[in-house]
């Protein structure tokens, strides 16, 4: 059986990753819009998304070490620089997305909870990863932006259209 997991909104700004025991495996705690402090484990660590078109991700470790880890487009879809895969959204209707291979099979699937939560998500790792918690906590990371993202695409295309009309 896959390792399965449960992000869960704590707060505005703070996300508890959850194994199946309920104990706190990960925690992430966004400063401001597109910057996060992670701790995973006994990493820790902050992710940080800069660009517009083509964003960046860029992680910092403890002794402050910055590297792109990833490069993203302006679909939302990103990719590793060093492991070959890919974050997507793999059903946008149900709003589901993951980390992929480059063959498009699943690596970590983040499923929300329900329609009427969209915040927190069950986490399924659906083949043996190394790094698997950083991974996941990356993934937690970038699924917030998108959301958000596509939150502020929708209520600009909302505006768009009754502008036009009126």
């Amino acid at each position: 059986m896959p390792n399965q997991y449960r992000l869960v909104r704590v707060d505005r700004r703070t996300f508890e990753l959850r194994d199946s025991d309920a104990s706190v495996a990960a925690t992430i705690d966004f400063v401001g819009s597109n910057r996060a402090m992670i701790e995973a484990g006994k990493e820790r660590f902050s992710l940080v998304r800069s660009g517009f078109l083509t964003p960046s991700l860029i992680l910092r470790d403890e002794s402050a070490n910055g590297r792109l880890i990833a490069r993203g487009s302006c679909s939302g879809a990103y990719r590793m620089q060093d492991g070959g895969l890919s974050w997507r959204a793999l059903s946008f209707r149900r709003g589901t997305y993951g980390w992929t291979t480059s063959g498009g099979s699943a690596v970590i699937r983040y499923a929300p909870l329900s329609p009427w939560n969209s915040s927190d998500a069950i986490v399924t790792v659906e083949q043996e990863i190394a790094d698997e918690l950083r991974l996941i906590a990356i993934g937690a990371f970038l699924l917030k932006l998108t959301r958000d993202d596509v939150s502020v695409v929708l209520a600009v295309t909302a505006a768009a259209t009754a502008i036009s009309m009126a």
